[in-house]
């Protein structure tokens, strides 16, 4: 979530999106690789067991 600056204020952990992936039909083994080749390709950064939005994550 973010502020109406844009600065993000919350974020989810590693475990709630993959819980919400499964709940959505996604296998979790699936999910956890799909997240890690998100923080690979830049679109989050994943810290402290929580998934960030990255700096450049507009550009997608």
């Amino acid at each position: 979530m973010t502020d109406g600056d844009g600065l993000v204020e919350s974020v989810p952990s590693r475990e709630r999106v993959l819980s919400r992936a499964v709940d959505l039909g996604v296998p979790e083994d699936a999910a956890a690789d799909r997240l890690a080749r998100l923080a690979e390709l830049d679109v989050i950064d994943l810290a402290d067991d929580k998934v960030y939005p990255d700096t450049d994550f507009s550009k997608f």
